[in-house]
């Protein structure tokens, strides 16, 4: 019977490799919605249509094989409908923050937000 050894080394830079993405992504988004909202001044619209390029994304990447995802049932959509209707207000909202605010603003207000902090 073979053992298996866990390396807490490679652990500790995946963790750490994933969280310092996250931070690069979130901020990047930021940015680059606050650009967007300038150039389209639609926050409905404009989420929508990113919530269809990435549904967009996914299929494509699903029939080039790069991932795989469970196939579309009407079934399954009614049951994810309410979460994905939160999510698309949580950001539509981040996203008309945005067109009033600055990024500096709008990072400050998202970080203090879970805190119950008031600005």
């Amino acid at each position: 019977m073979s053992s298996v050894r866990f390396d807490s080394t490679k652990q500790y830079y995946a963790t750490s490799s994933l969280v310092v993405g996250y931070a690069l992504c979130s901020s990047l988004l930021a940015v680059i919605n606050k650009y967007a909202i300038t150039k389209f001044n639609y926050p409905g619209l404009l989420t929508a249509l990113q919530y269809l390029t990435s549904a967009l994304g996914v299929w494509v990447l699903g029939k080039f094989g790069f991932l795989h995802h469970d196939p579309f049932t009407l079934e399954t959509a009614k049951k994810f409908l309410p979460a994905a209707i939160v999510f698309y207000l949580a950001i539509f909202t981040n996203t008309n923050l945005l067109r009033h605010a600055n990024v500096d603003i709008y990072s400050v207000q998202i970080l203090d937000a879970p805190f119950g902090r008031n600005s």
